[in-house]
């Protein structure tokens, strides 16, 4: 079984979407990464426990603008560019 938390503002779909599952071992896969997913990934206190070092996947449904813009905020978090 797993538990997944949804990182998005449902109010104002123009921040985008952003899905993060969690499972129990504890991997995280992040679906989409819309704008502010990083801050609001933050903000969700069980990924504040697994963090980013347990981000194993990212996967992005299509190119639009609302699952993307995020993604470079994410992956400076995890290091990606560095």
């Amino acid at each position: 079984a797993s538990e997944s938390a949804a990182a998005r503002k449902s109010s104002d779909e123009s921040e985008g979407r952003a899905e993060a599952v969690s499972t129990k071992d504890p991997r995280v896969y992040l679906i989409d990464a819309g704008e502010m997913t990083n801050e609001r990934l933050l903000g969700l206190r069980w990924f504040r426990g697994v963090g980013f070092h347990w981000l194993r996947h990212i996967f992005i449904t299509h190119l639009h603008g609302d699952h993307v813009y995020g993604l470079p905020g994410v992956l400076l978090s995890i290091g990606f560019y560095t």
